[in-house]
């Protein structure tokens, strides 16, 4: 039990210096929060909350896995190296195309109810 307790610690640290550290993160977090007010405000459906937390989660966790991969290649090497540039890279576009469905799924579930809520 003591290290299941100490895992969850470990990974809720991390999970902060994350958060303290990654300005995409910070970003994202905060995009996270905005379409969270935005389904408590327009009474979204429990699949729709499905769909939002789902794409909240990915986008963050594709975050912290491009954030571990940066920096793990800048501590092998701080020097350029074509190949680190090109893992980055392919890091980053992971990233890129989660917040990119997530951009989608968010239109898709809130905006026809934004435009109801509030232009009619």
């Amino acid at each position: 039990m003591k290290k299941l307790f100490n895992s969850a610690r470990y990974a809720v640290q991390g999970l902060f210096h994350f958060i303290r550290t990654d300005r995409n993160g910070q970003l994202e977090l905060l995009c996270a929060i905005i379409a969270i007010t935005l389904g408590i405000i327009l009474h979204i459906s429990s699949i729709e909350w499905c769909l939002i937390i789902i794409c909240i989660c990915v986008v963050l966790a594709a975050e912290m896995f491009n954030h571990s991969i940066e920096k793990t290649n800048d501590f092998i090497s701080r020097d350029h190296h074509k190949e680190i540039g090109q893992i980055k890279d392919v890091a980053a576009s992971a990233v890129m195309m989660t917040v990119f469905m997530s951009i989608a799924i968010c239109y898709l579930v809130l905006f026809s109810k934004i435009v109801s809520r509030f232009i009619h």
